[in-house]
């Protein structure tokens, strides 16, 4: 009686844990419009702090437990989507542009958000075209001798 009875709470005690495993979902992320794939994009799950991101190729990979039914994918410049998951564990998703015109930014010592004429000095702007004048192809090439006064280095 004994030996059944363990064997019993075994075998319960297996069969708990092959219904509680996580289950690997993958796929692709592309843009919308373009069909282009799309590095970079965050994959969470909602509720959780568990997330990844996309890969060069817009691949991702992630561990979902059975009790979680939504993937939210994020990412600058893409709108927000939540997809249910489906009974398959391959999910491609493709996310719609959310282009948003930025107003100036004035960086301050303090940094302190500010209106640029609610300043009482002088400010330099640096407009998109001085930045792709010169050929540079990295941010802080482009950058550097275009303001006095700022020292820009790369480590």
């Amino acid at each position: 009686m004994k030996k059944t009875m363990t064997l019993f709470l075994f075998l319960f005690a297996v069969s708990l844990q092959v219904f509680a495993q996580d289950r690997t979902v993958t796929g692709t992320v592309t843009g919308a419009r373009d069909k282009a794939t799309i590095p970079g994009i965050t994959v969470s799950l909602p509720g959780t702090t568990i997330a990844v991101s996309t890969d060069i190729d817009g691949k991702y990979s992630i561990s979902v437990p059975p009790s979680i039914t939504k993937l939210r994918f994020t990412g600058i410049g893409f709108k927000a989507k939540e997809v249910d998951i489906a009974s398959s564990n391959e999910m491609n998703v493709a996310l719609e542009e959310d282009l948003l015109k930025l107003d100036e930014v004035v960086v301050t010592a303090n940094a302190i958000v500010r209106e640029k004429r609610s300043l009482g000095y002088s400010t330099t702007q640096v407009k998109t075209e001085d930045l792709n004048r010169g050929g540079n192809v990295n941010l802080i090439g482009a950058l550097q001798g275009k303001v006095a006064g700022v020292n820009i280095g790369s480590n």
